[in-house]
């Protein structure tokens, strides 16, 4: 008997039968439940989700709604006081609760825990276990090196949460193994007498690049007003300094006896060679009031500044010319400025740090000097005769009452003779001019030396910096060389 095949149309009626009706329907061959499908798929689905789910949790718990307080217990341990400095600091024990409470503004609680290598993850909880809101205003949380330095803070003003039992988690990278601090303290001029809880935990972070002593700064050692006197930069590592009048001398002709130019602090550094450097002022806090010269050296320049400054007038610095970059910065703090009695008039109230990248090519010894800011259009401080009006000095001391030069008169430098009259007569002037009976030539009176009026608000006599010094190894390639082989 020979059976004919049946064509089904499919109608809304058909789509509605029970899924037991379409599992007796041939599929390619053996029956396959629709049922056994739906596993499959929800298997298949279940283990490629699962570990994206994890992993998106596990980089950002707060999109998960995960704090840390939900997968702890509730407050194991307690802290003992005082625990209010570095040396009565109580040990945290990872991933768990610990229970504290403040004692007054000015009471502050330290902890500490031990990272066992470089490049840790902590991830430190603070939560308010009594609190029924979510604000958890008026708290400071910070994580300190093993000298108590601040590497980073978080204020709780910030963040509105959505809970404060839950509370707020913060993150940070710490790069050297060793101990690290946890000060979790009042924000100034609160009073919380509330508990808090506590909890860190510790997990390898995935960079393993260099390990940089990140939060330290440095400051210079005086007298350090030579190269040969520079104080060391650490990369990565804020230089903190200060620039003094140098009470040596004024400008020369100013009524107002203004003085010099302040001392230099010399600073030095190690360059493997191919690296950029970035160079930031007053980028850790305010600076003084007040500006900075900043000059660049190599060695060679460094130490016999004169051979590279070629024929600079008398009297000058010849740092200033042997320089391989050198700028004024235009900081006066980063504050604003509120009146010239704050700030001098140039400053133009920067409110960000300045950043300067430089390139080195060649290793060797570096070095910057830095001085207060160095005035274009500053008074002159020594003048010296220009007897043939060359525009040259040949001659000795003089001066003007204003400006860079001014016509003066000098005594005819000839032996004079006598006319046939009897009266004397005298020879040209240097320049060709006069002679006959004048005694006396037009010369010119020149500045050969420049005063260096800082730029510092009145009545400031030191003025406080702070620079960053970060390299980047990773410069462009060397120029090609015809003369090497590879």
């Amino acid at each position: 008997m020979n059976f004919q095949p049946t064509r089904f149309l499919l109608t809304a009626s058909c789509l509605a039968l029970p899924i037991a009706a379409f599992a007796a329907m041939e599929i390619g061959g053996d029956p396959q439940p629709v049922t056994d499908n739906y596993n499959l798929g929800y298997q298949d689905g279940y283990a490629a989700g699962v570990p994206v789910g994890r992993e998106q949790c596990r980089q950002n718990p707060s999109s998960c709604s995960i704090n840390l307080t939900n997968v702890l217990p509730p407050a194991q341990y307690g802290e003992t006081e005082p625990n209010d400095t570095l040396i009565s600091a109580d040990p945290l024990t990872t991933s768990v609760n610990f229970w504290a409470q403040s004692y007054g503004w000015e009471d502050q609680d330290w902890y500490y825990l031990v990272t066992p290598d470089q490049n840790y993850n902590l991830t430190v909880n603070f939560s308010l276990p009594e609190a029924n809101t979510n604000l958890m205003t008026g708290w400071n949380v910070s994580i300190r090196n093993a000298v108590g330095m601040v590497l980073t803070e978080f204020n709780t003003d910030f963040t509105t949460v959505e809970s404060a039992r839950a509370g707020i988690s913060y993150r940070a990278t710490v790069g050297l193994a060793g101990a690290y601090y946890i000060v979790v303290k009042p924000v100034l001029d609160q009073f919380n007498y509330q508990p808090y809880n506590l909890a860190v935990a510790m997990e390898p972070s995935p960079f393993d690049g260099p390990a940089f002593a990140g939060g330290y700064y440095d400051a210079e050692t005086e007298p350090n007003n030579e190269w040969n006197a520079a104080d060391n930069i650490t990369n990565g590592v804020s230089m903190y300094g200060l620039v003094n009048l140098e009470f040596s001398g004024v400008v020369a002709g100013d009524p107002d006896y203004t003085w010099g130019q302040g001392e230099a602090d010399w600073y030095v550094y190690e360059s493997p060679g191919n690296e950029i450097v970035q160079l930031s002022f007053c980028d850790r806090q305010f600076c003084s009031n007040g500006n900075w010269l900043v000059q660049f050296f190599d060695q060679a320049r460094a130490m016999d500044p004169q051979a590279f400054a070629g024929n600079i007038v008398s009297g000058a610095d010849p740092y200033d010319a042997a320089a391989l970059v050198s700028f004024n910065t235009t900081n006066c703090g980063l504050e604003p400025c509120d009146s010239a009695s704050v700030c001098p008039t140039t400053c133009d109230a920067r409110t960000d740090p300045e950043v300067w990248n430089l390139g080195i090519q060649q290793s060797g010894t570096y070095y910057i000097r830095v001085n207060h800011k160095r005035l274009i259009a500053a008074p002159c401080a020594g003048y010296q005769i220009d007897s043939n009006n060359d525009g040259l000095p040949d001659g000795g001391a003089c001066g003007c009452d204003t400006g860079y030069s001014c016509d003066i008169d000098i005594l005819n430098p000839g032996t004079p003779t006598t006319t046939a009259e009897g009266e004397p007569d005298y020879p040209f002037c240097p320049d060709g001019s006069g002679g006959g009976t004048s005694a006396q030539c037009t010369a010119g009176c020149i500045c050969t030396a420049y005063g260096g009026v800082v730029a510092i608000p009145e009545d400031f006599y030191t003025s406080q910096y702070n620079f960053t010094w970060i390299t980047n190894p990773f410069g462009s390639p060397l120029p090609f060389n015809p003369g090497q082989t590879n």
